[in-house]
């Protein structure tokens, strides 16, 4: 027997909307996502507004997170070495643009 049990849920935040997150991201040169399911939703609060986030510096904590955002339509500028927040930190270091 094989009992499923749900150990957490990604969900789009409580309060999140497309106003606030596009206002944001049109304040930014570069979008760092560390998950596909920040790419999802993303890309859900962007809506037909998308092509203001495919103009950015996108940069993938690695490669599930990197082949999620192409799936998505939004192509990953460049992903970390190693698969960690130092790794984002380094690539951002050696200059992504």
């Amino acid at each position: 027997n094989v009992e499923e049990f749900f150990v957490y849920e990604t969900a789009l935040p409580d309060g999140a909307n497309a106003e606030t997150f596009l206002s944001f991201a049109e304040k930014c040169d570069t979008i760092i996502f560390t998950s596909p399911s920040g790419a999802r939703n993303a890309v859900l609060l962007a809506g037909d507004n998308i092509d203001k986030i495919r103009k950015k510096t996108l940069i993938a904590i690695g490669p599930v997170t990197a082949e999620a955002m192409e799936k998505l339509g939004i192509t990953a500028s460049a992903s970390a070495k190693e698969y960690t927040d130092e790794g984002i930190i380094e690539l951002i270091k050696g200059d992504v643009s």
